[in-house]
């Protein structure tokens, strides 16, 4: 099985890939900056190249399903990025957003293997979309074009859905609540909650591949076009702050 990995030098990229990787599945890594854990850098921007890219990855491997996970860049990645200028307008974050996952759609739908026969018979390709909690929580975000982004988003996955499920891929979206900026931070900060009297959680790293394996090993027709909200009780902006803060003075330990 073959996972390409897009945003591959973000924590939750290098983690999956690390995951994967470790349990023995193919994984490649795709992103906009180079690092340890990404194999091909690429430009979101640059349409050709990125489906050239995309079609020649997949016609080499000799694996029969290939599964892609896909976490777009977005203005609520933390840290140093090349697209930072670019998705500061409004316009331009949602562009990257749908144009991406229709680039990644059409080249599934022409190089990806739909012919699984006897025990196989029941598998399926994958697209896997990371949303977000906040496009069903609109209040709670500062601005409302990262909500919508991923609003639109997960649009295009249940509109994909039924139009790849002849070809057998399957299309879902997996959206987390708020996350720790790496997986090191997480156990500071889930210490620093279970010192406080409210119920307020994060969204684990391990529930992100926990379930992007069951989906994977599911019927096709168990999931598709879903939204699976991976939420902790992320119920107001209140949380956020406190997370946020937390995560603040880890870093001035």
């Amino acid at each position: 099985m073959l996972f390409i990995v897009f945003g591959s030098s973000g924590a939750l990229g290098s983690f999956l890939i690390d995951s994967l990787n470790s349990n023995q599945l193919n994984t490649l890594g795709l992103d906009l900056n180079d690092s340890e854990t990404t194999d091909y850098v690429i430009d979101f921007r640059n349409i050709e190249n990125f489906s050239n890219l995309l079609e020649q990855i997949i016609r080499q491997t000799q694996e029969p399903i290939c599964s892609i996970y896909c976490a777009i860049p977005s203005s609520r990645i933390r840290g140093e990025c090349q697209l930072k200028e670019y998705i500061k307008s409004e316009n331009n974050l949602i562009e990257l957003h749908i144009n991406s996952l229709l680039i990644i759609s059409d080249t599934m739908e022409k190089y990806c293997i739909s012919n699984f026969t006897g025990k196989d018979k029941d598998k399926s390709n994958h697209l896997i979309n990371i949303g977000s909690v906040l496009s069903e929580r609109v209040s709670l975000m500062e601005s409302p074009i990262y909500s919508a982004s991923k609003s639109a988003a997960h649009s295009l996955i249940k509109y994909l859905s039924v139009r790849l499920l002849s070809k057998k891929i399957s299309c879902n979206t997996i959206s987390p609540g708020l996350m720790a900026r790496n997986v090191s931070s997480e156990r500071y900060i889930l210490e620093k909650l279970s010192k406080l009297n409210k119920n307020i959680g994060i969204t684990p790293y391990s529930d992100i591949l926990q379930t992007i394996e069951y989906i994977v090993n599911t019927n096709l027709n168990s999931f598709k076009g879903q939204n699976i909200i991976l939420d902790n009780s992320l119920e107001n902006l209140e949380a956020f702050y406190i997370i946020d803060s937390i995560e603040k003075s880890q870093n001035t330990i």
